[in-house]
């Protein structure tokens, strides 16, 4: 499992340790300040809430077995390490929503969208309403050449969503409500592993430590 980074503003950092199970925040002056144990849970991924909180997911255990006790959530934490809601099932309070939660980030409608790896090879992207209804999933085109296996997802100002398809060589472009509307890039020599958008520009990280830089258009 990997760490993460989200910043906060210019002078905060929150950093997951997956090792030790506790997310960290750093300040201007590289002081690392314990935010919030995790334990018994490993945090897969960290990113930012829209009240300028974080959302985290969090594994029991690091694999895809799932179990009648296993504990796969994604939460909502304040910057005082206070817990404001977690996302582990559906309405029904029986049927987990997550095998693996991975890449997690709040659309600007509120939805959480939630990469959601089910197999070593296979994943798909769940979008949730901010009470934790399921709003959708999407697994991928049927022109694919390979299974569906995201890596990340963001979001645009028009709550357009994007979801990078390293397998495929693409990335997908989705409304708010699920619809497919294109592929922002396919089948090119770039293989995406993930995104952050700024000012409508898509920050794409990919495979051997290239970065690329999409602007996007409405």
């Amino acid at each position: 499992m990997c760490n993460y980074v989200v910043a906060i503003d210019d002078k905060t950092l929150v950093v997951t340790n997956s090792a030790m199970k506790k997310i960290n925040m750093v300040n201007q002056d590289g002081e690392v300040i314990l935010l919030k144990d995790t334990k018994p849970l490993y945090p897969t991924f960290i990113g930012r809430s829209l009240d300028g909180g974080i959302l985290v997911s969090m594994i029991d255990k690091p694999d895809f077995q799932r179990q009648d006790f296993s504990k796969r959530v994604v939460q909502h934490i304040n910057l005082t390490g206070s817990i404001k809601k977690t996302y582990a099932y559906e309405e029904d309070n029986t049927t987990p929503l997550f095998t693996y939660p991975e890449s997690v980030t709040q659309n600007t409608n509120t939805d959480i969208c939630v990469i959601n790896f089910s197999s070593e090879s296979t994943g798909h992207l769940c979008v949730l309403h901010a009470s934790g209804k399921v709003r959708f999933t999407y697994k991928g085109q049927s022109d694919s050449e390979s299974l569906f296996f995201p890596s990340d997802v963001c979001c645009d100002s028009h709550c357009n969503i994007m979801v990078s398809d390293g397998v495929n060589r693409s990335i997908h472009l989705l409304n708010s409500a699920g619809q497919f509307i294109k592929y922002i890039m396919s089948k090119t020599n770039i293989v995406p592993i993930c995104m952050s958008i700024i000012n409508d520009h898509l920050w794409i990280g990919c495979e051997k430590g290239e970065i690329k830089l999409l602007s996007i258009k409405h």
